[in-house]
């Protein structure tokens, strides 16, 4: 269902540090609550809500270290001796509670706590687009509803499983109709089973379907009429290319890894001469000097090879850019189409050409409020993150196995294209767009 007026208001009237504020609040609620609804699955006891709910802020006016939001609020930039007050404004506007503990080293612990008011204003603000909605009267939930879909998708041949019971007796055993129907596939009384929807099912699905792709954006649900929300070549072709500069990278390695072990070959084996004039310093002498001769050779044989495999690594860092290039200007097109209705197929036809690096396509709207700040934030040419003290200057400044700062950007920038492309596989951003204009 569509947010209420109330959290829509609130958040709304919120500024941009008080939100910041709430989408860091907001992301630690939520993994604490992934976590804890994972217990059962790993053979623990959850604690009841009102106990895990509660978030470490840190330490107020003592000198242990940086708690986990206020460690998210530095590395977001907003932490400094404002913070206190944008917390009771929060805890004011019933966003939040907060509690206070004792502290050893001074001070007090400061817990903090989403209320009902400041989740439902979260996701009024759009801070959880992939969340599912609350589904209406007589609709089913996001599980089952991928269940009867893959049911769906395998048509009249039938969904093979092994099973038929658990979560499948909701689609079997639904009063008065059910929604799936099984056969033994090999004859067995046991199973396996072959699952089909029935006529009640088909129904369901027909009538509900757009319902179900607003509620549900990340259920890939074909059209019940067949008409074509995402064509699979779009995917195919986009995985093609974020695999493309994969040989590239493996080979970059393997020249990086060689190189350094060419810094690593011993040259001819050197003896200590004896102090006497005898024949063991004859023979130590000329030893010294076929090592010496061997060793220039293995020098000079070295800085050879050294110079194919430094050329090879140019080479190769090219290729890799211009690959990752081609690749996020495919995925940056792709979601312009998609947000401008064109045609995805002219999108994926578009072709950067040789670029200078670093580079990176401009940033797409969607129109989403969340999905446009975090496409903006993993964005390879937004402002970096000021390292901590802490952090070592090699990583502050370049990539991983020498790699330089241009490089580092286009490792980003490979990453930002795969969030591109995770926002389109499956007409996902297709069905959050359909969410947006329901509301």
């Amino acid at each position: 269902m569509p947010p209420s007026k109330r959290a829509v208001a609130v958040w709304d009237g919120l500024n941009e540090r008080q939100r910041e504020y709430m989408r860091v609040i907001y992301e630690h609620d939520q993994a604490a609550e992934k976590l804890w609804k994972g217990a059962w699955g790993r053979g623990e006891t959850p604690p009841p809500a009102s106990e895990w709910r509660w978030l470490e802020y840190g330490n107020v006016g003592g000198l242990a270290q940086l708690g986990k939001l206020q460690s998210a609020l530095q590395r977001r930039g907003v932490r400094d001796p404002g913070a206190g007050s944008t917390l009771e404004a929060l805890q004011g506007r019933g966003l939040i509670e907060t509690r206070e503990k004792p502290a050893l080293l001074g001070g007090y612990r400061l817990e903090v706590k989403l209320t009902t008011l400041g989740r439902a204003a979260c996701r009024a603000g759009g801070l959880d687009p992939d969340r599912a909605l609350a589904p209406r009267r007589g609709l089913l939930s996001e599980a089952l509803w991928a269940m009867l879909v893959d049911v769906h998708a395998a048509g009249p041949e039938g969904l093979r499983v092994k099973w038929a019971n658990g979560p499948w007796e909701r689609l079997l055993g639904r009063a008065p109709d059910p929604f799936v129907a099984e056969t033994p596939a090999d004859g067995g009384e046991f199973g396996p089973w072959l699952l089909r929807l029935t006529d009640a099912g088909r129904a369901h699905y027909a009538a509900n379907w757009r319902g179900y792709a607003r509620l549900y954006p990340g259920v890939n649900a074909p059209d019940p009429d067949g008409a074509l929300v995402w064509p699979v070549e779009i995917d195919r072709e986009l995985r093609r290319l974020r695999e493309a500069p994969w040989p590239a990278t493996a080979l970059l390695k393997e020249t990086r890894a060689e190189l350094a072990r060419l810094d690593e070959q011993p040259g001819g084996q050197m003896v200590e001469v004896p102090a006497d004039r005898g024949g063991l310093a004859r023979i130590a002498a000329r030893r010294n000097k076929a090592a010496a001769a061997y060793g220039v050779a293995v020098a000079q044989a070295a800085d050879r090879y050294r110079a194919v495999l430094e050329e090879q690594a140019a080479e190769l860092v090219e290729l890799r850019w211009q690959g990752i290039a081609r690749y996020a200007a495919a995925a940056t097109a792709v979601v312009n189409a998609a947000v401008a209705g064109t045609s995805l197929t002219a999108a994926l036809e578009e072709d950067p050409g040789p670029v200078v690096w670093p580079w990176a396509p401009d940033v797409p709207v969607t129109g989403l409020p969340e999905v446009d700040e975090s496409l903006t934030r993993a964005h390879p040419m937004a402002k970096p993150k000021q390292p901590s003290r802490k952090r070592r200057p090699a990583r502050a400044c370049g990539g991983e196995d020498g790699a330089s700062v241009e490089e580092d950007k286009g490792t980003r920038l490979l990453r930002y294209a795969m969030e591109l492309e995770g926002l389109v596989a499956g007409g996902k951003l297709v069905r959050l767009m359909m969410r947006d204009r329901s509301r």
